[in-house]
This record gives C-alpha cells, sequence and structure tokens, in this order.
C-alpha cells in the first residue's frame, strides 16, 4: 500500500504538471486537446490499477484471517488432546 501511495503522488504530480500546461494561453488548441486526452486516459487507468490494488489488499487480508482462524483452532484442538478435554 505504500508503493500505491508513492505512484498516487506521482500521478497527482503528472495530472498539476498537465494542468500547468493547459492554463498557459500559449498551448495551442490541438496541443491542449491533446494534453487533454493523454490526462483522462492517464486518469481512468491509474483509477483502474488503484481500484484493483484495493481489491488485491482485501481479499489478501480476507486470507489471512482465515488463516489465523485455522491457526487458532488448530491450537486449540492440540491443547485439547494433550490435557484430554476432547471427551
Amino acid at each position: 500500500m505504500i508503493r500505491l501511495t508513492v505512484e498516487q503522488n506521482r500521478i497527482g504530480q503528472i495530472l498539476q504538471a498537465g494542468s500547468l500546461l493547459l492554463s498557459d494561453s500559449s498551448t495551442a488548441d490541438m496541443t491542449a486537446r491533446q494534453i487533454e486526452a493523454q490526462m483522462s486516459l492517464l486518469n481512468e487507468h491509474w483509477e483502474k490499477l488503484r481500484v484493483q490494488a484495493m481489491d488485491r489488499q482485501a481479499r489478501y487480508a480476507t486470507i489471512q484471517c482465515y488463516q489465523l482462524q485455522r491457526c487458532h483452532m488448530f491450537h486449540f484442538i492440540s491443547l485439547s488432546c494433550v490435557f484430554g478435554l476432547s471427551h
């Protein structure tokens, strides 16, 4: 998730630079449209990657929780066998 935050900052810097170019009155209309298109495409791709990363993180957390529950269950069963609590 740290890398996601770092990349988010970099994307923000790129979009900010694009906005500065668009605010420059000397930028030609054709160039401005190309910049806007590239900024829009970058934003779309970034959002898809961000959502995928968040989904992956959620799945990873679910798997970790499941594995932890299994470890607790194994530990409980082991203790029950050691102390004869299974009867």
